[in-house]
């Protein structure tokens, strides 16, 4: 019998021509699935298709044997694909006659794989002239699984995608069956999640069909805890049997219920809200009221909510089963919430680093996001970042309009508006009202500030009231933005064009001048680098805002660099730095502060103006028109 791989396919196909794909999953003791997934992978390889596909069969053009590698794909790559589906142990000479290169660059081929491969705990065993890939096979799954990963260009794992790797399996169906019978289990997972766990099961799947390689680990006795997520696991093994007749074996139910134990959550918050130890471990519990209470003492913030409490504390205890399995949830909207969320997600870098020190191993930056989703979620919900408005509405008593007209108002500016007063009487005096924004629908003297629209709220009185409300929010903004620059900024912290090599370089110039200004603490430096090695502090729109964790600075400043060339801070290109230092006693404006930076350079007009500013003085001025109306 013929054992399948990439190169003794081409050779078969150079020498037989034309064949079909029935005829050659049969010199090859495979199913004909499996064929069309080496004739796709063999054509990825290259830059011109090798393989050619008729309603007939296959067949190859070249006479001469192909170059299987190319610049997207490594050697390295390659001899470990071939690798990780062998059973036993390959003679190297053979190996390297099969992969169309010498003895040596084999040897040279298998120590650069080995140094990609040592992150996933596997390694190419090379001695007495054979070699295979050792290591344990979930950890084999992970790196196929990474690889799966690394090709889509997609920045979300799609099904479609998944479906036309594995185009043997229906993944649609697939995916409602593993949905319901995750709900009828009381479970829930996020459209990001489900994805994922597809493809594990799917390659998990796959390497039972073709190589009958499983998972050996001896099956643990379940925990009461993990009831609903094995019972889930185990209907979904009886649906593949049923349906593909691939037996999973106790080893992968057990391995699946962790997985499913590590990405999904319990629908039913108010079964949980009764008794909380029979779903969340004590050390999740006691995890999540230690990083809240320190986030209300680093950050005046109080997430005093029952429901949060609990969905964060099930997310924890989720997130801490990843991170001791080795597995990651991962997210698409990294890029798109660091820079649209930005204090969240600092908020959620915070969690994050609490956490590292807790299990003493990184969090990655795809679950810095999730957090950033829940904290995220409880902001909106609470409305914490929402200053509304204090406004007065004038409307002269006719029947109920006046109430029907404040109702209206507060139905379209719900965030925004806050109405305290509705004066009726046409007469009353006005001169003394303490409010931020006057509505009226009558004239009013011209000392008044105030804004007119019909009694009747059209799509021109909603214009004119939202003009109304930028107008003051802009104006409050400058307002704030000077009293920062006076209580924080100066001269001395301002610099045009220091164009150093590297985001490191820059760092250790703005601590070491902040350390000689007597403004920080020789730690400083460390600290920032600490809070830069968690996620990038680049914002993608030419910002970077490198600052500490740790708000222990002697004197709370602003530093800013603004630099003509843009200069590379990550993956993103960066013009304008300002290093933040924050004091304890001053740890209650960190998210003014913070928001007020963003805010002002959030469009491209104004980063254009700071950077054609000459002076500190220029410079100060385009700062705080950038809040202009």
């Amino acid at each position: 019998m013929n054992k399948l791989s990439e190169e003794q396919l081409i050779k078969y196909l150079q020498i037989n021509g034309l064949t079909s794909s029935s005829q050659l999953a049969q010199v090859f003791s495979v199913s004909t699935r499996t064929i069309k997934n080496y004739v796709k992978k063999i054509n990825e390889h290259v830059a011109e298709k090798i393989i050619h596909a008729t309603s007939k069969g296959y067949y190859i053009d070249q006479s001469e044997p192909p170059e299987i590698f190319s610049k997207e794909v490594s050697r390295e790559k390659v001899l470990i694909e071939k690798l990780i589906y062998l059973l036993t142990p390959m003679n190297k000479y053979d190996l390297a006659e099969e992969l169309f290169i010498s003895l040596s660059t084999l040897e040279r081929t298998i120590n650069k794989a080995n140094k990609e491969l040592h992150k996933f705990h596997l390694k190419i065993a090379n001695q007495d002239n054979s070699v295979h890939l050792a290591g344990p096979e979930e950890k084999k799954r992970a790196w196929i699984r990474e690889q799966f990963y690394h090709e889509t260009s997609a920045e979300f794992l799609h099904l479609a995608t998944i479906q036309a790797a594995f185009y043997g399996y229906n993944l649609d169906e697939l995916k409602i069956m593993i949905t319901q019978i995750l709900k009828e289990n009381n479970l829930y997972i996020n459209g990001y999640t489900l994805n994922s766990i597809i493809l594990h099961i799917v390659v998990a799947m796959e390497r039972i069909y073709d190589s009958n390689q499983s998972i050996d680990t001896d099956s643990a006795e379940i925990d009461e805890r993990l009831a609903a997520e094995h019972r889930s696991a185990i209907a979904i093994a009886a649906y593949i049997q049923h349906t593909y007749a691939i037996q999973l074996k106790e080893s992968e139910i057990s391995y699946m219920t962790i997985l499913l134990k590590s990405k999904t959550t319990l629908l039913n918050y108010a079964e949980i809200k009764e008794d909380l130890k029979d779903y969340i471990t004590d050390e999740s519990i006691q995890l999540s009221n230690r990083i809240l209470k320190k986030i209300n003492e680093e950050f005046l913030l109080s997430l005093d909510d029952e429901d949060f409490f609990i969905k964060f504390s099930l997310h924890l205890q989720n997130l801490l089963s990843r991170n001791r399995e080795k597995q990651v949830a991962l997210n698409p909207m990294t890029k798109e919430i660091k820079e649209n969320y930005p204090l969240v997600y600092d908020l959620a870098v915070f969690v994050s680093n609490e956490l590292e020190e807790y299990l003493g191993s990184k969090i990655a930056e795809d679950e810095i996001t999730y957090l950033a989703f829940h904290i995220g979620a409880y902001f909106e919900h609470a409305k914490i970042n929402q200053s509304k408005l204090f406004a007065t509405l004038i409307c002269p008593s006719y029947y109920d309009m006046h109430i029907d007209l404040s109702e209206k108002i507060l139905t379209a500016f719900d965030y925004e508006l806050d109405i305290k007063k509705v004066i009726t009487e046409v007469d009353a005096p006005i001169s003394n009202l303490n409010q931020d924004l006057i509505i009226s629908t009558i004239t009013l003297p011209d000392e008044v500030a105030y804004v007119k629209i019909t009694p009747f709220f059209n799509e021109r009185d909603k214009e004119i009231i939202t003009k109304a409300i930028k107008k003051i929010n802009l104006g409050q903004q400058q307002l704030k933005m000077k009293k920062v620059i006076e209580q924080y900024f100066s001269k001395e912290l301002f610099e045009k064009n220091q164009h150093l090599q590297s985001k490191y370089q820059l760092i250790h110039h703005m601590s070491t001048h902040l350390t000689e200004l007597n403004r920080v603490s020789s730690s400083f430096e460390e600290e920032i680098l600490r809070r830069e090695d968690m996620s990038s502090t680049s914002f993608g729109n030419g910002l970077a805002m490198p600052h500490s964790m740790e708000m222990n600075a002697l004197k709370t400043s602003l530093y800013f660099v603004i630099n003509e060339e843009p200069m590379l801070w990550d993956q993103e290109y960066v013009q304008i730095v300002v290093m933040m230092a924050m004091n304890r006693s001053e740890r209650k404006e960190f998210r003014k502060i913070f928001n007020l930076i963003i805010e002002s350079l959030d469009n491209k007009e104004t980063i254009d103006a700071l950077l054609q500013a000459d002076s500190y003085e220029e410079f100060v001025n385009c700062l705080v028109d950038s809040f202009r109306f």
